[in-house]
């Protein structure tokens, strides 16, 4: 969800002295690897309108297991714990609600092989004792009621964080997270095995993202902001989305996810859209939508 406290407020509550010293040498170099080429802003465009009336708030997007235009997302917080369907024109293809879960602060949605892992790892004030990630198995229309199979409790290893993205590296059976409003923003994974029964798991730090635009890189408020992320089902592209761009990276044979966040990535500018809540890629084009009621589907063609 969108906050509008201050880069120095921020500083101040995640970071304390002797940490913001220690990643003084490492924001003087942030932002300074991103591809800067100009991208044509028509390839931004609209392919619908998002159309049941109950997605009030789309936080986050992935694409379906079983069907090439089919998309689900989800609501942010406060809301039922339900996942919606729609086509890839907007259309409403039904809902899905689950049971056996609540939605605190749920930020982001990915897929993978017939799975769907619902992030709920928002958490504005840096205040809650855990984060979770749910796993359901992606059904098949008529849409039933669904449980999770398994719920992943964790913690950072360096207290609270708020975050909005999450993907899931298939292979490697991994979820990654990146922090929202760290400075620069930070890489975890959790294992998508995890047994946390006996209470949460520490999830590992991969260190800092500093391939992403920093806040001086544009006047836009936040912009630097991730609020969400997805992996390509075939492994070869991640995308994190911000306020004002989507970065697409490649990641090279041989390389790992945290190892690949470090390239360049090509940015494509969103055009205007303000408040960009949520990405998925599908083959060669991102899937995204803006925070609000009412919002449209857009979609960019990353090409091949």
């Amino acid at each position: 969800m969108y906050d509008c406290r201050s880069p120095a407020l921020l500083r101040r509550a995640f970071f304390p002295a002797t940490r913001r010293a220690a990643l003084f040498f490492s924001l003087l170099l942030w932002g300074c690897t991103a591809d800067k080429t100009p991208i044509d802003e028509s390839a931004v465009f609209a392919t619908g309108h998002v159309q049941n009336p109950a997605i009030r708030e789309s936080s986050g997007l992935a694409g379906s297991s079983h069907e090439p235009r089919l998309l689900w997302t989800l609501n942010d917080s406060g809301s039922p714990a339900e996942l919606f369907a729609l086509a890839d024109d907007g259309s409403d293809r039904g809902r899905i609600l689950i049971d056996g879960a609540s939605n605190r602060d749920w930020e982001d949605l990915a897929s993978g092989d017939g799975v769907l892992a619902i992030a709920d790892i928002g958490d504005n004030l840096g205040i809650h004792p855990f984060l979770s990630i749910y796993l359901i198995d992606e059904p098949k229309e008529p849409f039933p009621m669904a449980v999770p199979f398994r719920r992943i409790d964790f913690t950072y290893p360096e207290g609270p964080r708020d975050a909005e993205a999450l993907a899931i590296d298939r292979a490697a059976g991994v979820a990654y997270v990146l922090s929202k409003r760290t400075l620069p923003p930070e890489l975890y994974s959790v294992p998508l095995n995890a047994d946390t029964a006996a209470g949460p798991i520490v999830a590992t730090a991969h260190g800092a993202v500093t391939s992403l635009p920093g806040p001086g890189a544009s006047p836009l408020p936040y912009h630097w902001q991730p609020t969400a992320m997805d992996i390509s089902a075939d492994g070869r592209r991640a995308a994190i989305l911000t306020y004002e761009a989507l970065y697409v990276y490649e990641r090279t044979a041989g390389q790992s996810w945290p190892e690949a966040l470090g390239n360049a990535p090509k940015s494509y500018p969103l055009a205007g859209l303000l408040a960009a809540e949520a990405v998925t890629l599908i083959g060669d084009h991102a899937f995204i939508t803006v925070e609000g009621y009412g919002t449209s589907l857009y979609r960019i063609a990353i090409g091949h």
